[in-house]
Formats: C-alpha cells, sequence, structure tokens
C-alpha cells in the first residue's frame, strides 16, 4: 500500500514540476463526467434497432417452422 502512496506523492511532484495547481481543480467545479448527448442518442437508436432485429428473426423462425412442416408433408405425406 506504500507504493500506491510513493506513486502518488511522485505523480503530485511531476504535477508541481509541471506548474499545474492541485487546489485548482474544486475551483474550476470539476462535477463528475458527463456522458455526451450524441453516445445517449446512439444507445436509444441501437435499442430500437435491436427490437426491430428481434422482431425479425422471430418471424423468420417462424416462417422457417412452416416450411419444415410443409417439406416433412411432402416427404412422408400427409395433409397439405
Amino acid at each position: 500500500m506504500s507504493n500506491q502512496a510513493d506513486e502518488l506523492a511522485d505523480v503530485q511532484e511531476r504535477l508541481k514540476a509541471a506548474g499545474i495547481d492541485l487546489g485548482q481543480w474544486g475551483e474550476l467545479g470539476g462535477h463528475g463526467p458527463k456522458t455526451p448527448g450524441f453516445a445517449l442518442r446512439l444507445a436509444g437508436n441501437l435499442g430500437k434497432l435491436n427490437a426491430l432485429l428481434e422482431v425479425a428473426v422471430q418471424e423468420k423462425e417462424a416462417e422457417v417452422r412452416v416450411l419444415e412442416e410443409k417439406i416433412i408433408r411432402l416427404r412422408f405425406g400427409g395433409g397439405s
């Protein structure tokens, strides 16, 4: 754990040497990270696309089942 403290002290020394005031961050109003609007829109659009693709897959699976049933009837006889 002292290794982390040493690393932190080293980073702070480097920042001070570079002329960066460590107390200035609080004055800048360092609120938490914000998610960009485009990322939220993209996530929403991807959710809609996912729902549409799931519906399309379900429809195609139902169509495949009907066609498989028709093939079985043609091979082994049975109703139409």
